[in-house]
């Protein structure tokens, strides 16, 4: 989809399944969704724990349609997952609905803004895409410094209590 230089986003699907490569996959789930990672997400994406529960989930995911992996470009190493979801407006450009979850082992490093800025470069890119807008937990200041510091602003849009919608124009 887009590479950066410290990281590269393709869809979950950018490789031929093989063996050895789904299996080290699976086991890079299971490293990501810690709880720490998982506190502010639905219950079924929490307390994975099991091959065959990050089997389910990874099939979940793949149904849903835009499921991406974060792959640090240095060492080839799945660092996160990117979710984006297509919503047409009324001037028949898309609003792209953003979540993402990185390793905690790159928190606080700068990949999360280079993610995102990699999105919305890659997003004006198409001439598709009118806005980007993603929900982020009131309590998560590392990932509101990141949409702020690429540009998006909270939104007065009503959202569950304990969350922030925040947009990007593009």
């Amino acid at each position: 989809m887009f590479t950066s230089n410290r990281v590269s986003v393709f869809h979950w699907n950018h490789i031929v399944s093989a063996s050895e490569f789904e299996l080290s996959r699976i086991h890079s789930v299971l490293e990501i969704l810690t709880p720490k990672v998982t506190k502010a997400v639905p219950d079924g994406w929490q307390n994975i724990g099991s091959i065959e529960k990050t089997e389910d989930w990874i099939q979940q995911r793949k149904s849903e349609g835009g499921f991406y992996d974060i792959v640090l470009s240095e060492t080839t190493e799945i660092i996160g997952f990117l979710f984006l979801y297509t919503v047409i407006d009324s001037k028949d450009l898309g609003e792209l609905r953003l979540g993402y979850l990185l390793r905690e082992e790159v928190w606080g490093k700068g990949i999360g803004t280079e993610l995102i800025n990699g999105l919305v470069e890659w997003a004006r890119q198409t001439k598709l895409i009118g806005s980007i807008a993603g929900g982020v937990e009131k309590q998560n200041q590392g990932s509101i410094r990141v949409l702020e510091k690429n540009g998006f602003y909270r939104s007065n849009e009503e959202m569950p209590e304990q969350m922030y919608l925040y947009k990007f124009k593009i």
